[in-house]
């Protein structure tokens, strides 16, 4: 009896996989069966957390996207919907991991596993479901494509109030400008990811190792007594940003082209292993990039001889950049460009039908997107004077894939309004919070200090991502 109830529900299981609406059909309680199947992987989730634990004495907060790409290599390895399959391939791995570490080194054995994963996705053959009409990303894409005056309006206000903002902080005494400039460099990556996923449909988990890219090539280029000093680059600050944006563009052909064949969440997976990856070579290669310490004591941007040395400067040399890379995407939103990017993301078959290439546009669509993350990674680099393994972690996507994605994808207004909406908690609502808090905990309030708000910032922008795409979600349904 037990027997035949685990069959019934691991069938039920597999029809809702293969079709939902059939299944349905059927009899199958659609709603029933997946959250049954969260609650299942998220037992097993635990159970494994449990043993880790317990072999490394304690847990390590960063290791989750890791281990969970780690858990999918083993689950492709071994067959997706073969629970022996996975355990083997589970032991497999595990075995290479074991041999990596013992005969190669520790540090490298993740940058295996996820070079293992990445070739198990890309080399695999085509599958019915990879073929779908309509990229999964296409749902969170506004209806209006910077059409509608409301959007013009909106975008001039923003960039009128932008170019004024250093005058009204002088006039305030705010003394705010460097932590602005932290707000701007974040407006220019949401305009980047606006085009691989607002205009183009596609997803890219791995948009902050562009960032990295970029921020890494200016800092070797700059450092002054580095292996590259010689070239004289800190003079030419925008030849620098050009490179960034060459290398971190070709960094996004080569990601794209690798994944041209995968669709919806396979696709994801492998951005996200390139994501991962990014830092761990950072690290590794600690002779070129000084591994975790980075690199400190860049020399500040430079134009037409004149060194930014002051916020002011600084400030509105981002300001510059945002005003051409938004002019720029405006451009594309009603060019052929764009149309063709929009017509993709809804229907790929027709589209391609149509005379769309395909190819052309999706790695042109990654590599614009990425061109624009490295320069905002140069930006970073030359402003602050200093770049380390943190500027290629996921918590960067994280944040940027938020405020795109709650200002409106394939809106320019909405991804700068979101941009500076996630930058303002984190940096003054957060801040305000977190010494708040403090201070009604030393007068007695203890349930107060008992949590960290800063630790928890990203919580709250991780809850606003998943209230934001189910409600968009919903309402492109």
């Amino acid at each position: 009896m037990r027997r035949s109830i685990v069959a019934l529900a691991s069938t039920a299981l597999l029809a809702c996989a293969q079709d939902p609406e059939m299944a349905q059909l059927c009899g199958i309680d659609r709603d029933r069966a997946i959250t049954a199947t969260f609650a299942i992987g998220g037992a097993l989730a635990g159970a494994a957390a449990f043993v880790f634990a317990l072999y490394y004495t304690h847990p390590y907060t960063l290791y989750g996207a890791q281990s969970g790409l780690i858990a999918f290599t083993a689950a492709m390895l071994g067959g997706i919907g073969r629970p022996r399959g996975a355990l083997l391939a589970g032991l497999m791995l595990g075995i290479v991991a074991a041999f990596s570490d013992f005969y190669l080194a520790v540090q490298w054995t993740p940058v295996l596993l996820l070079a293992l994963l990445i070739g198990l996705l890309v080399l695999r053959p085509a599958e019915a479901g990879d073929t779908a009409t309509a990229s999964a990303p296409a749902a969170l894409a506004a209806r209006d494509r910077n059409g509608s005056q409301r959007s013009r309006w909106m975008l001039a206000a923003l960039l009128i109030l932008g170019a004024l903002y250093p005058l009204l902080d002088r006039l305030l005494d705010g003394g705010t400008q460097l932590i602005v400039l932290g707000g701007l460099i974040f407006v220019l990556l949401a305009l980047g990811m606006n085009l691989v996923l607002g205009f183009a449909g596609l997803l890219d988990l791995g948009y902050a190792a562009s960032f990295a890219i970029g921020a890494y090539t200016a800092g070797l280029l700059t450092l002054p007594g580095g292996a590259l000093a010689g070239l004289g680059a800190q003079q030419h600050t925008l030849l620098v940003f050009a490179v960034c944006a060459g290398l971190a563009a070709l960094y996004g052909a080569a990601n794209a082209l690798l994944t041209m064949r995968l669709r919806g969440e396979y696709r994801a997976v492998v951005t996200l292993a390139f994501g991962q990856i990014v830092p761990l070579l950072v690290v590794n290669f600690d002779g070129v990039t000084n591994g975790a310490r980075g690199l400190t004591g860049l020399p500040p941007p430079q134009l037409f001889g004149l060194a930014l040395s002051t916020p002011t400067q600084r400030y509105y040399l981002a300001f510059g950049l945002i005003c051409l890379t938004a002019t720029a995407s405006l451009w594309l939103g009603r060019s052929r460009i764009g149309r063709a990017w929009a017509a993709l993301s809804a229907d790929e078959l027709a589209a391609a039908s149509s005379g769309v290439p395909p190819t052309h546009m999706r790695v042109l669509a990654c590599s614009l997107a990425s061109g624009v993350a490295g320069v905002a990674g140069a930006l970073f680099a030359s402003s602050f004077s200093y770049v380390n393994p943190d500027a290629a972690e996921f918590r960067i996507t994280a944040m940027v894939l938020a405020m795109v994605v709650i200002g409106g994808a394939g809106s320019v207004s909405g991804a700068i309004i979101g941009a500076l909406a996630i930058a303002a908690i984190d940096q003054f609502a957060i801040s305000w919070l977190g010494a708040w808090a403090a201070a009604r905990a030393a007068e007695g309030y203890w349930f107060l200090g008992v949590f960290d708000v800063r630790t928890l910032n990203f919580l709250f922008f991780g809850l606003a991502l998943y209230v934001a795409t189910l409600l968009r979600g919903r309402r492109a349904t």
